[in-house]
C-alpha cells in the first residue's frame, strides 16, 4: 500500500539498520522513513514521531504485557513531536482520516461516497482498531455489518463468502492483500490524512536541517 501510495524504494525489513543500509547502498536515499520504528534504537535517527490514536489513547498507561504501551509514556518528551489521529490534547498536532471516495478492486471503478448513502454493506476490516473503520462508514450514513479481523490478517477468498449481494467495503490496507482474487462485489474506502500547515512546515524544517 505505501508503495504505491508514494512511489518511493521501500524495503522490508525486520532488522531496520540492514534495510536502511540497503536503501542508502542501492538508492542513494538521503531521508529513510522508518514506519513504526521508535523502539529500534540500533537503527540512529534525525526525528521522532509518535502517533497517538485519538479514541483510546495510552489504554490503562501500562507497558506490555500488562498493558498496550511498548514504552512508558515518558518516552513522549523526548520526541520531536506527537501527532494525534483524532482530538488532540495540548502540544500536538491533528491528524484526520478524510474519506475521499470508494475504488472497486476488480474493475477499478470509481463512485462517490454521496451515492452509498443509505446502502447497506458487509464491512471487512484487519487493523489495530476495527471500530474506528466501522464509525467511518457510519458516519457516512451507511448501514454496516461488521467483520472484525485480528490486525495484519492474511486474507483469502474464503473470508469474503458473505451472505447476500450487499457490498464488501474494506480499508486500503486490507485491500492490496486481496487484489488477486478480488470480485466487483468488493470496494476499498479511500482515505486521504490531512495534518495542519504549521505541523507540516515544521516537519519540514527538521529534515532540512538533518541533511
Amino acid at each position: 500500500m505505501m508503495f504505491q501510495k508514494v512511489m518511493s524504494p521501500i524495503v522490508v525489513d525486520p532488522d531496520r539498520v540492514r534495510g536502511a543500509r540497503y536503501l542508502i547502498k542501492e538508492h542513494g536515499v538521503n531521508v529513510i522513513l522508518c514506519d513504526d520504528g521508535l523502539q529500534h534504537y540500533r537503527l540512529d535517527r534525525d526525528v521522532e514521531i509518535v502517533v497517538v490514536d485519538g479514541e483510546r489513547r495510552f489504554g490503562n498507561g501500562f507497558c506490555l504485557p500488562a498493558g498496550p504501551l511498548r514504552e512508558s509514556t515518558l518516552r513522549l518528551k523526548s520526541v520531536d513531536f506527537v501527532v494525534c489521529n483524532g482530538s488532540p490534547h495540548p502540544g500536538e498536532a491533528q491528524m484526520i482520516l478524510q474519506p475521499l471516495d470508494l475504488v472497486n478492486l476488480n474493475t477499478k471503478e470509481v463512485i462517490s461516497l454521496e451515492s452509498i448513502k443509505g446502502s447497506s454493506v458487509h464491512a471487512v476490516c484487519g487493523i489495530g482498531n476495527p471500530n474506528r473503520f466501522f464509525d467511518t462508514l457510519k458516519r457516512l450514513h451507511v448501514k454496516i455489518a461488521p467483520h472484525p479481523f485480528a490486525d495484519h490478517h492474511d486474507f483469502s477468498e474464503k473470508d469474503f463468502n458473505l451472505p447476500g449481494k450487499a457490498p464488501i467495503v474494506m480499508t486500503e490496507k486490507d485491500a492490496v492483500k486481496c487484489e488477486s482474487f478480488a470480485t466487483s462485489r468488493m470496494w476499498t474506502l479511500r482515505i486521504k490524512p490531512m495534518v495542519s500547515a504549521d505541523f507540516l512546515e515544521a516537519l519540514k524544517k527538521k529534515i532540512e536541517a538533518a541533511v
